[in-house]
């Protein structure tokens, strides 16, 4: 059984799927590239260019590849302390997620 690593060519899916090849589990990946780095996937990784809402993109993964379940990562947003108020506050993106 294969597990679909969502944002699987970012910087944490990328561990994910290389974690999970190191323990022999199959893993696919789909990502929109937007963030994340083709050269992150390792070759012999299926991967495909695109986005979790494209409704037939993942049919044909679903297709292709008998999913056992998915891992969702994606870019995390970074939180930095807030002296003043003395709790977090969201760190201002500078790119859409």
């Amino acid at each position: 059984m294969t597990w679909l690593v969502t944002g699987g060519a970012g910087y944490i899916g990328s561990h994910v799927v290389r974690a999970f090849t190191a323990d022999g589990i199959p893993a696919v990946v789909i990502d929109d590239l937007s963030s994340g780095h083709r050269s992150f996937v390792r070759d012999d990784v299926p991967s495909y260019v695109g986005s979790v809402l494209q409704r037939e993109l993942l049919d044909q993964i679903f297709t292709d590849h008998t999913i056992a379940g998915v891992v969702a990562s994606r870019r995390l947003q970074v939180r930095r302390a807030s002296r003043s108020a003395g709790r977090c506050t969201p760190t201002p993106k500078t790119s859409p997620a």
